[in-house]
C-alpha cells in the first residue's frame, strides 16, 4: 500500500508541474518573440472571410508553443542543462562550441566545406557582381562590395568536435577574391582583413563582430572609396559589459547577460530620419533606415544586413545622406531612381553569398555589342514572361540551358524582338538553383515593351559563350 501511494504522489505531482506552464499562462503568459521567431497572435474561431477556422486547433498548438507560463526560463534551463551535461545545443539555430563560445547553425556547412557553390556557380556569383557594379558606374558612382566573414571561418578553434569532419580543403571564401578579381569588382576583402589581426575581433555570444571589429571594417571601407573620414585612432574607447549577443539571447532567452564589447565614446553628428511607417524611434536592426548631416559631402546607398548594425553610426557620419536597406533582392534601379546616391556599397554575410548567384538583384539588363553570328544559339529555349515581382517596372524573362550549351565561364545573351519588329541583344544575369547552375534572367523595362503580351517569349532567341 504504502509503495502505491508513493507512486500515486509521484505521477501526481509530476501531471501538476506539467500542468503549470499551461495553467499559469492565464496569469504569466509569455509574449516576447524568442530569436527570429514571428509573435504569434490569438487564433481565432472564423476567419476574415467570415468561415470557421478548419485549423484552429492547430493554431492554438503553435499558439501554446510560443506563449506558455515561464516560457525564456524554461527553455534556459533546459539549455543550461544540455550544454552543460550533454554537450550539444538545445536549439537548431545554435552550436554550442568550447570555453563558452556560441556559433550559427547556418554557418556550419560553410565551415565543414559542405554544398560549396559549383566552378559555374562561383562564376554567377562574380559575374552578376558585375553587372550590378556596371550599372552603377554607368550612373557615375562609386561602388564597393563586400563580404562579412561567418564567426568560425576567422576563429573556429572553438567548434565542437561533432563539428570538425571537413569535406575537403577548398571552401567558397578561398574562391571568392579571385572570381571577384577576374570580373573586375571592386572589393574589400574582410577576410584578409581580420586574418592579418591577432585581435579577436568577433564577440564570443554573437554572430557578429564586435564594435572594434565594426570599426576597422569602416576604416576599409572608406579607405577603398578613397574618402577622407575619421579614423577614431585616438577616439576615448570604454570595454565593458555593454552588449547582449544574439546568439546567447536565442539560447537562454530567460537570461540577460551583456558580455564584454568596446564602446567608442564620440557624439554623432548625423541624425536618424524618422520612418513614415511608423512612430518607434530609429533602431539599427530596421529593415530601412535613412540618415542626415548638414556638414558632410556625398549621398550613400547601402545594401546590408545585420552585420550593418554596427557600422551605420560609423558610415552615416561621414556621408551628407544615407539610405540603409536589408531589402531582398536588391531592387537597384529603383532605389538609385529614388535617392540618386553617389557611393553604392553592397555588404553580405558569407553564409549568404551565393544569393548573388541565386537572385542578385532588378536592373535593366545591359544591351550587349556582340554579333549573334558571333555566339552560339542555344538548344533549347523554353523560357517564361511575366512580370517582375520584386519591381513591377520591369518585365522578367527567365530560363534555363542545357550545360552543354556554355563554358564554364562563358555569358549568356538574350536577342529580343521589340513590338516593332527590331532585334535587341541584353546580357543576362546568369543564376543558379538547387537544379542548375546554368539558369539565366533579363530584365527589360515594361515602358519600353508597353505590356507582357506584346513581348512574344517565342520572340526570344538565347544565344551563350563556349
Amino acid at each position: 500500500m504504502k509503495k502505491n501511494t508513493g507512486f500515486i504522489i509521484f505521477i501526481t505531482v509530476c501531471v501538476l508541474l506539467c500542468m503549470v506552464p499551461s495553467v499559469c499562462m492565464i496569469f504569466a503568459g509569455s509574449n516576447e518573440p524568442i530569436g527570429n521567431e514571428s509573435v504569434v497572435e490569438v487564433p481565432r474561431l472564423k476567419e476574415e472571410d467570415g468561415n470557421i477556422n478548419v485549423s484552429l486547433l492547430s493554431d492554438f498548438g503553435n499558439y501554446f508553443e510560443t506563449h506558455y507560463a515561464f516560457r525564456p526560463a524554461l527553455i534556459s534551463l533546459d539549455a543550461w542543462i544540455q550544454e552543460r551535461v550533454f554537450l550539444v545545443s538545445n536549439t537548431e539555430t545554435v552550436v554550442t562550441g568550447t570555453d563558452g563560445w556560441l556559433y550559427y547553425s547556418s554557418t556550419v556547412n560553410d565551415y565543414l566545406g559542405r554544398n560549396q557553390l559549383s566552378d559555374r556557380g562561383m562564376f554567377n556569383l562574380a559575374h552578376n557582381v558585375s553587372l550590378l557594379q556596371d550599372y552603377v558606374t554607368g550612373k557615375g558612382a562609386r561602388f564597393l562590395f563586400m563580404i562579412a566573414p561567418n564567426k568560425n571561418s576567422l576563429y573556429g578553434e572553438h567548434m565542437p568536435y561533432y563539428e570538425q569532419e571537413k569535406a575537403g580543403t577548398i571552401f567558397n571564401r578561398n574562391r571568392l577574391k579571385e572570381s571577384l578579381e577576374a570580373e573586375g569588382v571592386h572589393y574589400a576583402d574582410a577576410f584578409a582583413l581580420f586574418d592579418n589581426n591577432e585581435e579577436v575581433l568577433y564577440l564570443k555570444h554573437d554572430s557578429h563582430w564586435n564594435n572594434k571589429g565594426a570599426c576597422m571594417v569602416y576604416n576599409e571601407l572608406m579607405d577603398a572609396l578613397e574618402k577622407d573620414h575619421k579614423t577614431y585612432e585616438n577616439t576615448p574607447v570604454t570595454y565593458a559589459k555593454s552588449h547582449r549577443g544574439d546568439l546567447s539571447a536565442m539560447l537562454y532567452p530567460g537570461t540577460k547577460e551583456l558580455e564584454m564589447d568596446y564602446t567608442y565614446e564620440y557624439e554623432p553628428s548625423f541624425e536618424y530620419i524618422p520612418s513614415p511607417v511608423s512612430s518607434d524611434p530609429v533602431s539599427v536592426e530596421d529593415y530601412r533606415i535613412e540618415t542626415k548631416k548638414e556638414d558632410a559631402e556625398d549621398h550613400l546607398l547601402m545594401y546590408r544586413d545585420s552585420f550593418g548594425n554596427t557600422l551605420i553610426p560609423f558610415i552615416a557620419n561621414e556621408f551628407q545622406s544615407c539610405f540603409f536597406t536589408k531589402a531582398t533582392p536588391y531592387i537597384l534601379d529603383l532605389h538609385m531612381k529614388q535617392y540618386n546616391p553617389n557611393v553604392v556599397i553592397l555588404e553580405k554575410a558569407e553564409r549568404n553569398m551565393r544569393d548573388f548567384a541565386e537572385n542578385p538583384g532588378v536592373i535593366p539588363s545591359p544591351k550587349a555589342n556582340e554579333n549573334p553570328a558571333n555566339l552560339y544559339l542555344a538548344s533549347e529555349e523554353n523560357c517564361t514572361v511575366q512580370a517582375c515581382q520584386a519591381d513591377m517596372n520591369f518585365i522578367e524573362i527567365a530560363g534555363v540551358i542545357p550545360e552543354s550549351d556554355v563554358s564554364e565561364k562563358g555569358r549568356i545573351y538574350l536577342q529580343i524582338q521589340t513590338p516593332l519588329g527590331e532585334k535587341e541583344l541584353y546580357e543576362a544575369f546568369t543564376v543558379s538553383d538547387n537544379d542548375s547552375d546554368y539558369g539565366y534572367i533579363v530584365y527589360l523595362p515594361l515602358e519600353k515593351y508597353g505590356t507582357i503580351e506584346s513581348l512574344d517569349k517565342h520572340a526570344v532567341r538565347v544565344y551563350t559563350e563556349k
